[in-house]
């Protein structure tokens, strides 16, 4: 018996100081940007939303480790719905939940995850920069309305 609770105790903990990286999402609060339209040679691939310079500074990814690498949402059934975080400073992000009105790139990738997100990435497929109106932290646009 007590191998047993020895072993998992340390299953436990080895479990939770993996996780001690990763920036974890709360589905319940926060936003989301949802593309539609994404045409089917698209399908499979990942998408993020690239913050660029202007304020607020806003990116869309899933989890993002303390180094910088990000995990992506899937695009399927030709949309995708992008979490989005909000940059306090240095390497703090919090979900983002404002009523802004920006313009931002949406980036495809060929992988689902990345270190950093930019639209000079190798691993970018193509990106379509979008004027967008989030209500509490959410919008939706049409691949077809953004520009290259």
């Amino acid at each position: 018996m007590f191998l047993v609770t020895v072993a998992t105790v340390a299953a436990v903990g080895f479990a939770v100081a993996g996780c001690k990286n990763q920036i974890q999402i709360d589905e319940e609060t926060g936003g989301r940007l949802t593309v539609t339209g994404i045409p089917e040679k698209y399908e499979g691939l990942y998408a993020a939303v690239y913050s660029g310079s202007g304020a607020p500074i806003i990116s869309g990814w899933i989890n993002r480790t303390t180094t910088g690498f990000v995990t992506l949402p899937e695009i399927k059934g030709g949309k995708v719905s992008i979490p989005l975080w909000y940059y306090l400073s240095s390497s703090e992000w919090e979900r983002y939940t404002g009523n802004d009105s920006v313009s931002r790139p949406v980036l495809i990738y060929k992988v689902g995850e990345t270190n950093g997100i930019g639209p000079a990435d190798p691993d970018v497929e193509t990106f379509r920069a979008f004027d967008i109106t989030f209500t509490n932290g959410n919008a939706t646009v049409n691949f077809a309305d953004g520009r290259n």
